[in-house]
């Protein structure tokens, strides 16, 4: 039996014994691929995943200055997120990626600014009270 080796096909045994293919570009979804590899329903699933075109990763050259995405991006390049843990540069990444997913093309300023809580007898911002 000759074997057939296509690009991004992951093929495995799951717990059961049962084989599992499955479609995967890097940084995309997994998408199974039904049949034996060489069949026509195999075949056709493939090239309908390698139809699906992903979106290419956002790179600093492409984003708007001003924006969400910049502002994260110039966080991801600075000293102090280099100075993380890879795991925490890891969640960080992982908490912020939805917000920028869903707002990192809006500018800045047109977030909504909290007002500042001040003192009721200076109008300077509340600082916490040290005991003297």
């Amino acid at each position: 039996m000759t074997r057939i080796k296509l690009r991004h096909v992951n093929e495995y045994l799951d717990r059961h014994g049962k084989v599992r293919r499955y479609f995967r570009r890097k940084g995309g979804r997994s998408i199974p691929l039904p049949g034996l590899p060489g069949s026509i329903e195999f075949m056709a699933a493939y090239q309908a995943a390698l139809a699906i075109v992903s979106p290419p990763p956002p790179s600093p050259k492409h984003v708007i200055a001003g924006s969400l995405a910049a502002v994260a991006t110039g966080y991801f390049r600075s000293a102090d997120f280099a100075n993380l843990s890879p795991s925490s540069q890891r969640s960080y990444r992982v908490a912020l990626k939805p917000i920028l997913a869903a707002t990192a093309t809006g500018s800045c300023a047109s977030f909504p600014r909290r007002p500042r809580v001040t003192s009721s007898r200076t109008s300077a911002p509340c600082a916490p009270e040290w005991p003297t």
